[in-house]
């Protein structure tokens, strides 16, 4: 699991502090919790924005919050939570190709491309290693109310608007 806050912005040009926690119900998240106090530790003290945490170390079946708490050199914080359960079985490691964040007038047209696979195992059943992926998009701000269409499962169009 990647935890990304490298987009973060509002710092003026100087150091941000990034602060990862994580609440997990079932219990077992010890492994978890020593990543994130390392990354916290990190950059003399004011944390990394990007902290990698491995599947062995993720309980099985757990549901993981992480928090992240970014704050500026004002002491002005921003905080973003998300929920993450581990799953029992291999799920398709999915990426939108460009760049993060993509801006765009309503004048021009915005393609978005979705690549997946399923992650590298060393035993990975016959049944799943031809897989076909399902692609699925949405829009959850709600800020955006025109039309979407998809050409293709992995292409996500977003006609110009007069």
């Amino acid at each position: 699991l990647k935890l990304d806050a490298g987009s973060t912005s509002g710092s003026g040009g100087r150091r941000m502090e990034f602060n990862y926690t994580v609440k997990c119900s079932g219990g077992g998240c010890a492994n978890v919790t020593k990543t994130l106090e390392e990354a916290n530790e990190a950059n003399g003290g004011y944390g990394s924005h990007t902290v990698t945490i491995p599947s062995s170390a993720m309980p099985l079946g757990a549901k993981m919050t992480f928090k992240l708490r970014a704050r500026n050199f004002l002491g002005e914080s921003s905080f973003k939570a998300l929920t993450v359960a581990k799953l029992g079985y291999p799920a398709p490691v999915v990426s939108i190709q460009g760049s993060n964040p993509r801006e765009t007038t309503y004048s021009d047209e915005l393609v978005l491309r979705a690549d997946a696979a399923l992650p590298e195992m060393a035993c990975v059943s016959d049944s799943l290693s031809d897989a076909k992926m399902t692609y699925v998009w949405s829009e959850v701000t709600g800020k955006y109310t025109g039309s979407l269409s998809t050409t293709s499962q992995q292409l996500l169009r977003r006609d110009a608007e007069d």
